[in-house]
């Protein structure tokens, strides 16, 4: 009924107020409608805004076009009540060929909603305590039939395993440990602990002088600026890299910190895998995991080993390393500039799967052979003679390799421009991947002189920049 404040009251078979709606706004001529999305409204007789609607307030079960979630305008939040299991934040959404689901954000409004592709199938998801379950109206017999369930088995229960925790059904426990990491339960004695997560695993220094033979100089990798790299082989027979810190090195302890902490908190396939720690003593060292290509320059500079011949295997190394920056600049917890990319950081697994290696190790050179590479790829580009920068293992170039190897320096050229501002961010980086070299910019001067004159600042306005030696370890969170 609506009584004589125009707000919408349902009373029990007793005559009891089971619910009383009161609108925001008092109504003139009221009527209560349901709709055929099962949605009650009450509304002005003539007019198609709702005074108040039974789908801002949803109970156990959801039908199509009810929004879970939040009006920015009004301070409404829609949620279904919480079970003690809530499993509302344990469902997978998928869309499937019946329906399809859809997220909003924006200032207005935060919500969650599913709709029907096929408009004639009548469905709803009714949430309780263990389940989210799926019916659809079987109209021939009248009745709702369960078309599907989650969780579907205990790996789907919600945070089941922890943090850096895996759940994989048919082993014992059902919840096992990522590579690199350890459960807290087992620190705690507890084994049903597992919500809690897995922890980074240290090493002992000596394990790690028994996994690299005592740091044999036949198991050593190279050296960096950290210091030597050594291949080891741990009791379970996995190899690993292990990078020690130098007491020659600049770097130090810091340094070992920012990098450490950088990369347990990064995860995706072209990013180099930190697996463990030891700080024992005086010895500070990190274990990834190994890498049997070693690193890009290895490949590009050695005149015996230069082994990548083909556009297909260039093509696949440029586009992982341009992936694995665009989750550092956008897509990763942290917002990640490198600073240090260059071909003896870029390691290559045994598919030659390229992996983005020494985070945080950032250096600024005045006058070095980045720049200097920069001048000749500028001069060659503005004299059209760009296709001398091939490398001339690849031999005869055919039309098409060229122009993706013109389309790759137009791209590097506008990369490195000498005002960031004109640069492009990473995400644009890959649009162009798609582009004919005819649709790309025209790259502008690169950053290889000292100073700027008046006529070089362009768009950005910017002051003359003073540059500095620096070996110390720099992260700065700002992504382009």
């Amino acid at each position: 009924m609506v009584n004589s404040s125009g707000s919408l009251v349902l009373l029990s078979q007793k005559k009891t107020v089971a619910l009383s709606a009161n609108s925001i706004k008092e109504a003139r001529n009221p009527i209560v409608q349901l709709l055929d999305s099962g949605n009650l409204v009450l509304r002005e007789e003539n007019e198609d805004n709702y005074l108040w609607q039974s789908f801002d307030y949803p109970s156990d079960t959801w039908l199509p076009g009810m929004k879970l979630g939040w009006d920015l305008r009004t301070g409404l939040e829609r949620k279904a009540p919480k079970s003690t299991s809530d499993p509302v934040h344990r469902m997978a959404y998928l869309a499937t060929p019946l329906f399809n689901y859809t997220f909003v954000s924006n200032k207005d409004e935060v919500h969650f909603m599913f709709d029907m592709i096929r408009t004639y199938v009548i469905t709803k998801a009714v949430l309780n305590q263990s389940q989210y379950e799926r019916y659809v109206w079987i109209k021939g017999e009248n009745k709702w039939i369960l078309y599907s369930t989650l969780p579907k088995d205990k790996c789907d229960t919600y945070n089941l395993c922890g943090a850096y925790g895996n759940c994989i059904m048919g082993e014992s426990p059902v919840c096992q440990s990522v590579e690199g990491f350890k459960p807290v339960s087992l620190e705690t004695g507890d084994s049903e602990e597992w919500s809690r997560g897995c922890v980074r695993t240290t090493f002992s220094f000596s394990s790690v002088s028994t996994a690299t033979n005592y740091f044999n100089a036949s198991n050593n990798l190279g050296e960096g600026g950290f210091g030597p790299v050594y291949k080891g082989s741990l009791l379970n027979g996995q190899l690993v890299a292990v990078k020690r810190l130098s007491r020659k090195s600049g770097q130090g302890w810091e340094e070992l910190k920012n990098e450490a902490m950088l990369i347990a908190k990064l995860q995706h396939k072209n990013l180099v895998k930190l697996l463990g720690c030891c700080i024992e003593r005086d010895e500070k060292i990190l274990i990834y995991e190994y890498l049997p290509n070693k690193s890009l320059d290895y490949f590009l500079f050695d005149p015996i080993r230069h082994e990548i011949k083909d556009w297909a295997t260039r093509a696949h190394i440029i586009e992982g390393i341009v992936q694995g920056l665009l989750y550092l600049h956008q897509y990763s917890r942290l917002q990640i500039i490198h600073r240090d990319l260059k071909p003896s950081n870029i390691l290559l697994d045994k598919d030659m799967n390229p992996k983005i290696s020494n985070f945080g190790l950032a250096r600024i050179f005045c006058e070095n052979g980045s720049q200097a590479t920069n001048q000749i790829a500028w001069d060659l580009w503005k004299s059209n003679r760009s296709l001398e920068l091939m490398d001339p293992i690849l031999g005869d170039t055919p039309p098409s390799p060229a122009n993706f190897l013109l389309s790759y320096i137009n791209i590097a050229l506008l990369c490195v421009q000498e005002n960031a501002i004109d640069r492009p961010t990473i995400s644009n980086v890959i649009s162009m991947f798609n582009k004919e070299p005819t649709l790309l910019l025209s790259p502008k001067k690169p950053a290889f002189s000292f100073g700027r004159g008046m006529e070089d600042l362009g768009s950005s306005k910017r002051k003359p920049e003073i540059c500095s030696l620096n070996d110390m370890t720099v992260s700065i969170l700002e992504a382009r």
